[in-house]
């Protein structure tokens, strides 16, 4: 990519929901995670069509995320659920695609 041309990246925003926590819960028997407890984590993505609508991102990268977010809880696969498909994606958490994503450091020179 050209130095003057930044890159074309939007941003996915994920926060837990209930089923997330309930998950986590089963997980960790001895502690009671609250959905408060969660900070949202932001996932940063290459798209080179900007006009896609966040449905069709959240498609082509839901797999990726999904995988991170139940490692960050439990770094073993074996206990995380057997089919991670987009419905159980989108039941355990809510995604936000923010398009406007700028590097300060690359427009404030």
């Amino acid at each position: 990519m050209s130095p003057n041309r930044p890159e074309k990246k939007v941003a996915v925003v994920l926060h837990a929901r209930q089923a997330y926590v309930e998950w986590i819960n089963i997980l960790e028997e001895d502690h009671n995670i609250c959905l408060n407890q969660i900070p949202p984590s932001v996932y940063l993505l290459e798209q080179k069509k900007l006009s896609a609508e966040p449905d069709s991102i959240l498609r082509r990268y839901y797999k990726a995320m999904f995988d991170k977010q139940l490692q960050n809880w439990w770094q073993y696969p074996s206990a995380w659920p057997k089919k991670r498909d987009y419905r159980l994606f989108k039941l355990w958490f809510d995604a936000e695609v923010i398009r406007e994503v700028c590097e300060v450091s690359s427009i404030a020179s």
